[in-house]
């Protein structure tokens, strides 16, 4: 009886024991709630820092050295970054770690507060929702951000990885991506893909979408310029790529 007593008692406490201040945090709606707001803030800037970088393929050829092309310069940039304390390619890896961490808390987070909010309500609204605060793009994030999703998981195995490039070529940038976007179907979906990859700040239903940060500080327009810039840029660079390819092959 004691025993059994004792035991309860230790199960208690440990119940009673309060968990570090960061998981405690997270455990509330509104923990869940900033989270959200700093994994997308984080999210948004390295799109836009991707963008940019990714638009450098509008400088073209470099007339000579190491690499042939600004894009190769940065793409070898990248993955030289923390040298020497860290070996080579290390620090991209820890980036590309960190993005995935973003995206998991930022997605458990969203289903946790969706499925807070339907057991808070078990019966449906009497009459049909008249949307005030939310647009159309917070209200489908739950396919769109799907759709991201699916996205990066294809971009990855198809530029990192060579996944189906045909013409892959490990560091080399601009081939990959020219071989890449050469295949008709992908050609149409990567703007797509693209844009749907669009930066978005949880909203608590008092601001209206033109008023929250985001908005005012011009994040959906550049990104989306430069998602199909960075195509065109691609198609451009591919082709002086090819031309210079043949007048090689013609001196040679």
């Amino acid at each position: 009886m004691a025993n059994a007593m004792a035991l309860k008692a230790n199960k208690a406490n440990k119940a009673n024991k309060k968990a570090p201040l960061p998981v405690e945090l997270y455990r509330s709606a509104i923990g869940k709630k900033y989270v959200m707001a700093v994994t997308g803030l984080f999210l948004t800037l390295f799109v836009l820092g991707h963008m940019a970088g990714n638009l450098k393929m509008y400088l073209g050829s470099m007339g000579g050295g190491e690499f042939a092309y600004h894009i190769d310069e940065y793409g070898h940039f990248l993955r030289s970054l923390g040298e020497p304390i860290l070996p080579y390619g290390v620090f991209l890896w820890i980036t590309r770690l960190a993005l995935i961490g973003a995206f998991a808390l930022h997605m458990h987070a969203a289903y946790s507060l969706t499925m807070t909010n339907r057991r808070a309500r078990t019966v449906n609204y009497a009459t049909k929702s008249d949307y005030h605060a939310a647009n159309f793009a917070s209200r489908s994030m739950r396919y769109t951000g799907t759709i991201v999703i699916l996205y990066l998981i294809w971009h990855i195995m198809d530029l990192t990885w060579g996944v189906g490039n045909g013409s892959f070529r490990r560091g080399d940038v601009l081939n990959n991506v020219d071989s890449s976007l050469s295949r008709a179907v992908l050609d149409a979906g990567h703007p797509i893909g693209a844009l749907e990859d669009h930066p978005s700040v949880p909203n608590d239903g008092h601001l209206k979408p033109r008023d929250s940060p985001l908005s005012h500080l011009g994040f959906q327009k550049p990104v989306d310029a430069g998602a199909l810039g960075h195509q065109i840029g691609a198609g451009r660079q591919g082709e002086r790529c090819q031309q210079d390819s043949t007048h090689d092959s013609h001196i040679e």
